[in-house]
């Protein structure tokens, strides 16, 4: 007779255990181990997940950086894996701009890979104001904008936070008003008639100018789709309203030199001290386009241009990030962080597109 081996034997009598038990146990809990088995299973076919960074921004050089990045790595999973599953367990703060451009760059991915499967984990709930309250202000924003929905993941939370209870957004592929109008109708009730008409030529405007120079070639991400689609966004609270407009093209630095003469960028140059070539400094330059043609008889009268929101709204304060610069204007008073009411800065990283942002104060609301 074969000897036991006593240090085996514990663990052979829990196998003989198991198999007896699976003999006897019913017929349906079989089915139903089965189908849990096969959901853990599912489970790895996702590989290891993409950290969003813990603040979605894109105003400061650091957040700019990890976000940019974030979205590199987004978009090269989705070319080479076919699944992505996405992690904001870090996540406690969200942008209007960067949740837009996330919202932006996911629908493209989505387009150019239809059968693509997109999961996420929900952002952690954070313990704020006088008695503790959990609030759930970066998943509550990223529902209110579309992104679950986007990718077909049901989010349980209400969006009830009042900084982005208020946000709406939608896309397009033409300078169709209607679609602006739609979304600018939310402003009803919160400001004048004359700040929405003001407000949706100024969307109408910065749609027009994607549709028309943002997509000259294909962008160079890797996705080899043509999409033409622009998006919008709209937040309201009691401070401010902020209007955003945002293209995946090949962004205002590639098709400035593109598609205005040298003659007319010189004089631009010269008149307005633009100082150099980089993205920052020629999406300045973009702004004075207008100004500048109108001003030189033989060129034919120019349209509103984006230089004219702080005219008509002095509180007011207009951003254009586009590749890896952005430029900022203000009306009456100073760029954060500077002593200047125009700002040029430029980043290591490109976003790939272009974001254009107003930011409307309160008090302006009722002229």
């Amino acid at each position: 007779m074969k000897r036991i081996d006593s240090s085996r034997l514990k663990h052979q009598l829990r196998a003989g255990l198991k198999r007896h038990y699976r003999t006897i146990r019913p017929k349906g809990l079989n089915a139903v181990l089965a189908r849990k088995k096969k959901r853990r299973g599912k489970g790895k076919l996702y590989q290891a997940p993409i950290e969003a960074p813990a603040k979605l921004d894109i105003y400061s050089s650091q957040n700019h950086r990890a976000f940019v990045s974030f979205i590199e790595l987004f978009r090269q999973t989705a070319q080479s894996k076919g699944r992505v599953f996405i992690s904001f367990k870090s996540t406690y703060r969200i942008t209007a701009a960067a949740g837009l451009l996330l919202v932006a760059e996911t629908d493209r991915i989505i387009k150019a890979y239809p059968n693509i499967s997109i999961k996420c984990s929900f952002p952690p709930s954070q313990s704020e104001g006088r008695y503790r309250n959990a609030q759930n202000m970066v998943e509550s924003a990223l529902k209110q904008i579309g992104f679950f929905k986007l990718i077909n993941q049901h989010s349980p939370k209400l969006t009830n936070q009042a900084t982005v209870k208020r946000w709406r957004q939608l896309s397009g592929i033409t300078t169709d008003g209607s679609l602006a109008a739609s979304l600018l109708d939310s402003l009803k009730g919160v400001v004048s008639k004359s700040v929405q008409r003001k407000m949706y030529r100024g969307a109408i405007e910065a749609i027009a100018n994607c549709v028309e120079h943002a997509y000259p070639q294909l962008r160079n991400d890797g996705l080899k789709i043509k999409d033409d689609r622009w998006w919008m966004l709209v937040g309201i609270d009691d401070e401010r309203i902020s209007v955003i407009v945002c293209d995946l093209g090949v962004g205002i630095p590639e098709t400035l030199p593109k598609k205005h003469p040298q003659s007319l960028l010189t004089s631009i140059a010269s008149t307005f001290g633009i100082i150099d070539q980089s993205d920052g400094e020629l999406i300045r330059a973009s702004t004075y386009i207008k100004r500048t043609r109108t001003a030189l008889s033989h060129r034919g009268k120019g349209g509103q241009d984006f230089r004219s929101i702080v005219d008509v709204f002095p509180s007011a304060q207009l951003s254009i990030r586009s590749n890896q610069g952005a430029f900022t204007l203000t009306g009456d008073r100073f760029v954060d962080g500077t002593n200047h009411k125009e700002s040029v800065s430029n980043f290591r990283d490109s976003i790939r597109g272009t974001l254009i942002e107003w930011v409307l104060s309160a008090e302006d609301f009722a002229k």
